[in-house]
């Protein structure tokens, strides 16, 4: 297992950096009994990818936790975790929140998580509040860089839609499922060269809500991808995915997903509600405006979120936070005489909508 990087000091400055230093979630002693390196399951029990519209029938498929290779030489796992407390929102949520920053990887799994990014265009259609939660991942490919048991791994999760993956949409609907974060994965050793080819995989996390919280029922199928809405084996015949490989990716399921049901109500009463609070954070400034008397308030507050908008590293970067300074002060300028009220005005509005902004 790979050793958890330590924190930069902006990182350990971020409120919900303490997640790391929490003690981890317990593991679910059961399900780690039923997976046994020497105990695979009969292949037969496992549920094949193009059947994957069976996880929305009532009840539960023949086997729910365990790990095996296929005929066709993939591997296959499977492991069913319960998060008491835990809502379908919260996990949109979680899946939306968690790549746009290193830290919010390390604190799911901090001994095995190590690094996230996102590509620009999708950390703005992540960041822009007219999207809706799934989408905020759906589509969109997360970079990573974890230990799953095998040694540090970069890879490449491209998150998919239901029908992407095969789900009958028909039935697509509450009680059967509350919602899916499935994807083809692509594994390259960390440091391997440009040219050597990924390890592909099928992820389905199907999350379903049960009595006091919900269940993730997953499946890995490795060796496997989906195109064009079809999930076909891409290993060359007579290749066969290592043993080794389906039990530690169920065994380190189990551990990730103990992990974030520990925290996840906390970290969502805590940050999930930053649209709310920076749009709260809008209007009591187009609300000092007015009290300052200024004309046009609201183009004023319009001209201020884009200078919030234009400088995302402002945090970071001294000289990124003046220019903000300096939009704010143009933009009130021009509608006040008084250079002491248009200092005092911009003080208050800067101290509120920094706040606001470095929420996210």
């Amino acid at each position: 297992m790979a050793q958890s990087r330590e924190l930069t000091p902006d990182e350990r400055a971020k409120p919900y950096a303490k997640y790391c230093q929490a003690p981890l979630g317990d593991p679910d002693a059961g399900l780690l009994t039923q997976l046994r390196p020497e105990a695979p399951i009969d292949p037969a029990l496992a549920l094949l990818p193009e059947r994957i519209s069976d996880l929305l029938e009532p009840g539960y498929l023949p086997c729910e936790t365990g790990w095996c290779i296929l005929p066709n030489g993939a591997g296959y796992a499977a492991v069913n975790v319960r998060m008491p407390d835990v809502t379908v929102e919260m996990v949109n949520w979680w899946f939306a929140w968690h790549g746009l920053e290193d830290l919010r990887y390390k604190l799911w799994y901090p001994p095995a998580h190590l690094g996230i990014s996102i590509d620009e265009k999708d950390r703005a259609k992540v960041l822009d509040p007219s999207t809706p939660m799934t989408e905020r991942f759906q589509g969109l490919c997360h970079h990573v860089l974890e230990d799953v048991g095998a040694g540090v791994q970069e890879i490449d999760i491209c998150f998919l839609r239901p029908e992407d993956m095969g789900f009958d949409l028909s039935r697509f609907a509450r009680p059967n499922v509350g919602t899916v974060v499935g994807a083809n994965g692509f594994a390259y050793a960390a440091g391997a060269p440009p040219d050597a080819p990924p390890e592909p995989a099928i992820m389905c996390h199907f999350i379903r809500e049960i009595e006091g919280g919900i269940e993730f029922r997953t499946r890995f199928w490795l060796g496997c991808t989906i195109k064009d809405g079809v999930p076909v084996c891409v290993l060359p015949p007579g290749v066969r995915i290592p043993e080794m490989v389906p039990f530690g990716i169920a065994q380190h399921d189990v551990h990730e997903y103990s992990n974030l049901r520990a925290f996840l109500p906390s970290i969502y009463a805590e940050q999930a509600t930053w649209p709310a609070r920076r749009h709260l954070a809008h209007l009591r400034g187009e609300q000092a405006l007015e009290q300052g008397q200024i004309f046009a308030a609201e183009a004023v507050s319009a001209q201020i979120k884009q200078a919030f908008a234009e400088h995302p590293n402002r945090r970071a970067s001294p000289a990124a936070l003046r220019e903000v300074r300096t939009a704010v002060t143009v933009a009130v300028l021009a509608r006040m005489d008084d250079l002491d009220e248009v200092t005092r005005v911009v003080d208050s509005l800067l101290s509120l909508l920094v706040k606001a902004y470095d929420i996210t």
